[in-house]
């Protein structure tokens, strides 16, 4: 008898599964889902060998909760294992039994779903960025499954959990009915920055029905609108811009017309009624971050000419917020902007000075220690093609990257009114 190994036919078995678990691309250790086994089942892999393939992990570190699956049992994913088991040409029977041993091993993962909630609660509470931004990369790989454990908890006291919760439904992205209607009311949170992360939230999970539903809510007089208004600002939907002006123009509460300045930036809204409702909000007499906001607006985001003008008679005209509502001057190429930003570079308030001085930086690609050097610098641009030109009034966004200017110029950016 040749010198042969006999390998008994359990062995077999084990070694033919690990066999077809790599040859339809799941690596040995790795993760099952319910993506991975309808793919098995519609390429003609048998129930037997899917059912092995769903034992116990014999390195239980491989996984928190010690398995090698991750499985979804809502009535969704229940129907699609029946639709790949029509195409793989699976009898009733074989589906009816994968269903049940799915929700089976679902339902014993509740436990643990619901302890990685309670965990990451306590992690928000603490905010840490690097364990918040570890957990969150944790419920991420959970998926939609773990969204049912999050949505109980949307009602926490803490604004730190309700907003980490949110951040987390954003993420996943499961844009169900009831997610969604979640998402949007968490717009209206008593929390400022619970408000901002829904904003930044639902712009992964609503269509162009629900931003309707979003602008139709701006008519409301006795919801907090700085949420929506953020939110549409995210989403770009144009047909935002004309109730956004309205609620810039008439809305008395400041939040909301902050919030509506920034989205209307956001939007890229050069419309006549809204840049001249921006230019005045630059003007206004009461807030100072609705004054910076639209500021911003106008110069970053529009590069409206006029933006200077405005911005500098504000300036004169009050003294709160002086230092920051001239930085959105970096981003117009104006010259009588860059001789007044020199004589705030001797301002005796040391903020000022300080945000003149970087202004002129990002503004000019260049560096002075005084405002007598910075003269000097200045008489030279005068005389440069890129500056005499008016039709191109932006400073170019490369130079401003260059200099450390800020680089945020979507969905990253969050209005003053929701910091």
């Amino acid at each position: 008898m040749s010198p042969l190994v006999y390998v008994s036919r359990g062995m077999c078995c084990v070694i033919a599964t690990a066999a077809m678990t790599v040859a339809l691309g799941a690596s040995a250790g790795e993760v099952l889902d319910n993506t991975k086994v309808n793919n098995m089942i519609k390429k003609g892999v048998s129930l037997d060998v899917i059912l092995k393939l769903m034992e116990p992990s014999v390195d239980p570190s491989s996984r928190v909760q010690g398995t090698t699956f991750r499985f979804d049992a809502s009535s969704e994913a229940i129907i699609s294992i029946q639709e790949a088991a029509n195409e793989g040409k699976w009898t009733k029977e074989d589906a009816a039994t994968l269903q049940k041993k799915i929700t089976e091993l679902a339902k014993k993962d509740e436990k643990l779903l619901k302890e990685l909630v309670d965990r990451a609660l306590n992690i928000f509470d603490n905010a840490d960025p690097n364990e918040y931004e570890l957990m969150m990369r944790t419920i991420s790989r959970e998926g939609k499954r773990i969204i049912p454990y999050l949505l109980v908890k949307t009602s926490e006291e803490s604004e730190r959990k309700r907003g980490g919760i949110i951040d987390a439904i954003g993420r996943i992205g499961d844009k169900s009915e009831n997610v969604v209607r979640e998402a949007t009311n968490m717009l209206f949170d008593r929390s400022k920055p619970v408000r901002a992360q829904a904003a930044k939230a639902v712009v992964t999970l609503i269509d162009d029905t629900t931003a309707k539903e979003l602008i139709g809510r701006l008519n409301s007089r006795t919801e907090k609108l700085d949420g929506v208004a953020t939110a549409l600002g995210y989403l770009g939907n144009m047909a935002a811009v004309e109730p956004l002006t309205k609620l810039l123009k008439n809305s008395g509460d400041s939040d909301t017309r902050i919030c509506a300045a920034f989205a209307l930036g956001e939007l890229r809204a050069k419309n006549k009624e809204t840049v001249e409702a921006l230019l005045s909000a630059i003007l206004d007499e009461h807030d100072e971050k609705l004054r910076e906001t639209a500021a911003t607006a106008v110069a970053a985001k529009l590069g409206d000419k006029r933006a200077p003008g405005h911005i500098i008679q504000a300036f004169h005209r009050y003294r709160t917020g002086r230092a920051e509502l001239i930085k959105p001057l970096s981003y117009i190429k104006d010259l009588a902007a860059l001789d007044f930003l020199v004589e705030q570079v001797e301002n005796d308030d040391p903020r000022v000075k300080k945000a003149a001085h970087e202004t002129l930086v990002l503004l000019t690609g260049e560096d002075a220690k005084d405002s007598e050097e910075w003269r000097g610098i200045i008489t030279v641009i005068r005389g440069r093609p890129d500056w005499i030109q008016t039709h191109s009034p932006r400073v170019p966004d490369a130079k401003r990257d260059r200099e450390g200017a800020l680089r945020n110029d979507g969905n990253e950016t969050t209005p003053t009114a929701l910091r």
